[in-house]
């Protein structure tokens, strides 16, 4: 009787601990995406009639606002919802075009109103991509169907070798700081003084800002010291000139 009695209590506690397992770890929910009639389907050729929706978790890297990781292919069908001129919807489209991702298809969106009209309001929700009064956080993305934030998206991005940053075949240096910061002239006079050609880019200029910040996410500057050089398609804070010499080559 005694073993019968231990299996008896063994089993209840078993059972009690897989029911708070399932109250604390509750399933992932699912919601619907739009289907293939959708306006903007046709933008990637394909795009999924059911996302799923990951849970929310707390900040990782502190570029937007994290959440689970996605698993990116080559074929990957991408799209980046967001004001079409803003920064944030164009240095997302630069993050995903230096990992090889030249695909992406911006769906200009920027009110509550327009994610009625494209049926993935009630997604969105479930994505914790919406807040109590219906703003969302923009920009988002959807990969193949699923819907993720910007957060996710760096996450994922960073698993990845980087595979458009070189911008020519030929060696090169390209110095990105303020227009007015008082070490890119420094560096200047340095590199001039070692017969090191070079191009000069203001980091506020909106055509190069998307890219530099691109960079500095995919290389994970936690600090920024002036000046940043991009020498081959690889990034620099404030080198010294030994430094420049032996990656310029």
């Amino acid at each position: 009787m005694t073993a019968i009695k231990t299996f008896v209590i063994l089993a209840l506690l078993l059972w009690g601990g897989y029911s708070g397992w399932k109250a604390v770890f509750p399933a992932v929910p699912r919601a619907s995406m739009p289907g293939t009639d959708s306006p903007h389907a046709e933008a990637v050729g394909r795009l999924a009639t059911k996302a799923s929706i990951p849970p929310r978790t707390k900040a990782s890297r502190g570029w937007f606002s994290a959440a689970p990781t996605m698993h990116l292919r080559p074929d990957s069908a991408i799209l980046i919802y967001g004001p079409e001129n803003d920064i944030s919807t164009k240095i997302t489209e630069e993050a995903l075009r230096i990992r090889g991702f030249s695909q992406g298809v911006i769906i200009p969106v920027g009110s509550i109103e327009q994610f009625q009209d494209l049926g993935i309001t009630e997604a969105l929700k479930a994505a914790g991509l919406v807040d109590a009064k219906g703003n969302a956080s923009l920009p988002f993305i959807s990969v193949d169907g699923d819907l993720y934030s910007i957060g996710a998206l760096v996450a994922g991005l960073s698993r990845l070798p980087l595979t458009n940053v070189r911008e020519r075949a030929t060696p090169y240096i390209i110095i990105y700081g303020p227009a007015d910061c008082p070490y890119i002239q420094q560096e200047k006079e340095e590199l001039d003084a070692n017969s090191i050609p070079y191009e000069v880019r203001n980091v506020n200029d909106p055509r190069y800002q998307p890219h530099f910040e691109a960079l500095i996410r995919a290389y994970d500057f936690k600090n920024i010291d002036w000046p940043m050089l991009d020498i081959n398609g690889r990034m620099f804070s404030k080198p010294s000139i030994e430094v420049v010499r032996t990656n310029y080559r």
